[in-house]
């Protein structure tokens, strides 16, 4: 089962989107919780561990995947 860290809106404001690899993108924002966090998986920390280095994951709360509390994005189509 995958962890993960929980950030506020101004650490990802300050984590920003980065590109780590040819069409791989790191999006803080793409996980914002009904509480206002943002997740960031254990995995992405250890793999963009210097990059991600603004925050200090290892203050910040861990969850696990069944404690994910995702907040609905509505789905807008053009037409």
């Amino acid at each position: 089962m995958e962890n993960f860290y929980k950030i506020t809106k101004a650490q990802a404001s300050l984590l920003g989107k980065i590109m780590y690899a040819a069409n791989h993108q790191f999006d803080p924002f793409c996980s914002e919780q009904k509480d206002g966090t943002y997740l960031v998986s254990e995995k992405m920390v250890l793999l963009l561990k210097t990059t991600l280095s603004k925050v200090d994951f290892t203050k910040r709360p861990k969850i696990t995947e069944a404690e994910k509390d995702t907040k609905e994005t509505p789905i807008v189509t053009k037409g």
